[in-house]
């Protein structure tokens, strides 16, 4: 692109939604030789980078300061997504609040989805059978004809009955 492009910060945060969302990491890459890239702060453009590569480790430490309700919405959306991902094995607590962060900043989008199917799935993790029960009525009534909405009901088909029904 034009590297007038690059002044607009729209189109920075655009190439940082456009990786976390499994893009490819050369294009945000190619952005590290200018000078300024407006309107995003470099430790999300690094984190967003390394999330992308792989580096969940780096990814993680450097997300993990991006506050995600002081961003634009969408990109606050993709970022919270991220840093749940990152952090659901270690701190699933946290992981479920970031699930909510980006359920709220991007509804009716695939980030909302995604972060309730993944949150369902945390909060069954954890055991909070109330909460998954909640949370999976939520997504089979939003999203009944999601490509992914087979894979959770069999998903929830797999659980101890028993156990996800008990209030």
């Amino acid at each position: 692109a034009d590297p007038s492009v690059w002044g607009d910060p729209t189109n920075v945060r655009a190439v940082v939604m456009y990786v976390l969302s499994g893009g490819e990491p050369r294009v945000l890459k190619g952005l590290f030789g200018r000078r300024s890239l407006p309107g995003v702060d470099e430790k999300l453009l690094n984190g967003a980078l390394a999330y992308s590569e792989g580096r969940d480790a780096d990814a993680a430490e450097l997300l993990a300061a991006v506050d995600v309700r002081t961003l634009e919405r969408n990109l606050g959306a993709h970022v919270a997504l991220a840093q749940a991902v990152l952090l659901v094995a270690k701190d699933p607590k946290k992981a479920i609040a970031l699930l909510d962060d980006a359920r709220l900043l991007s509804p009716g989008t695939i980030i909302e989805e995604a972060a309730l199917r993944r949150q369902a799935s945390a909060v069954a993790a954890a055991g909070d059978t109330s909460a998954y029960n909640t949370l999976a009525s939520h997504y089979l009534r939003r999203f009944p004809n999601s490509v992914y909405a087979n894979s959770f009901r069999e998903q929830f088909a797999n659980l101890d009955q028993e156990q996800v029904f008990q209030m």
